[in-house]
């Protein structure tokens, strides 16, 4: 039920980008229910995707207040997929909120550090679901720590995962982190690239308001997106859009082999592969 309305939340059709009422549901009166009926499966569920949307919108201190309200039942999602989302949304909650309270930060990331030893096994038992998660996840651990070289790494590593998966709401995820990465170290270049590449996955995903809510969030954008749903000499919206993707994978290609290649001359092959592949 409620994935239901998250999806909604995510296409504009509830009250507001993080409410999942509607004009036939209204979900304080729906969690009540749960309540009063002891549903405690179901009402841990929709905690769980309330920090995913607040965690969305850059609504931290929420996301946390709902980790804090599913914590007490987490036991009835041990082995389902609900756990691992909830682990990664907490765990990049935590990132965020060591940026935005440094104070906190020691404190934050003894809990991302467990976090991560979760995802690590996790992975490893199923990498076409998990790795991607695992190594973004690293990334911001590595930005935190001020070691940027690794975190570059760690977030190429982690879009060609969610890539190569088909995983096009982890890849929009990941590529936004990176963007965020980029644009705070001013490497406004770099970040214009991830976060073009974010928009592109937010919308393949449907994620209408999550689109406009990064349009708002980082103004820059728009005038680098709004040309590319505009026809161009006769090239209907999805072609010119297309276009400027494969542009973009040509770029995060090349940057991935350059993060993945050390010796010399491997490196000059596979950039001259890339060059000519996408001539």
């Amino acid at each position: 039920m409620y994935f239901y309305y998250t999806i909604q939340a995510l296409l504009g059709k509830t009250e507001n980008k993080t409410s999942f009422s509607t004009d036939s549901f209204n979900e304080e009166e729906q969690l009540l229910l749960l309540k009063r009926s002891n549903e405690i499966f179901t009402e841990c569920t929709y905690y769980i995707l309330k920090i995913f949307i607040h965690y969305l919108y850059a609504q931290y201190n929420k996301a946390l207040e709902y980790v804090e309200k599913a914590r007490p039942f987490l036991a009835t999602q041990e082995g389902q997929p609900t756990m691992v989302f909830m682990y990664l949304y907490y765990g990049l909650t935590l990132t965020a909120l060591s940026t935005q309270k440094p104070e906190n930060r020691k404190k934050y990331m003894k809990h991302l550090t467990s976090i991560i030893k979760k995802f690590s096994v996790w992975s490893q038992h199923c990498p076409a679901n998990y790795r991607s998660d695992y190594l973004l996840l690293k990334a911001e651990y590595y930005r935190l720590k001020k070691q940027p070289f690794k975190a570059e790494i760690l977030y190429a590593k982690a879009v060609k995962s969610a890539e190569k998966n088909e995983y096009i709401n982890k890849e929009a995820i990941v590529n936004e982190c990176a963007g965020r990465f980029y644009l705070a170290n001013g490497l406004e270049t770099n970040a214009l690239a991830f976060f073009k590449e974010a928009c592109y996955c937010f919308e393949k995903w449907r994620a209408k308001i999550k689109l406009r809510h990064m349009e708002e969030q980082y103004p820059f954008l728009s005038k680098e997106l709004y040309p590319t749903r505009m026809k161009k000499n006769g090239a209907s919206d999805t072609e010119t859009l297309d276009s400027t993707r494969y542009d973009m994978r040509a770029i995060l290609r090349t940057t991935r082999d350059i993060t993945d290649e050390i010796r010399l001359n491997n490196l000059l092959k596979k950039i001259m592969h890339t060059v000519i592949t996408n001539a």
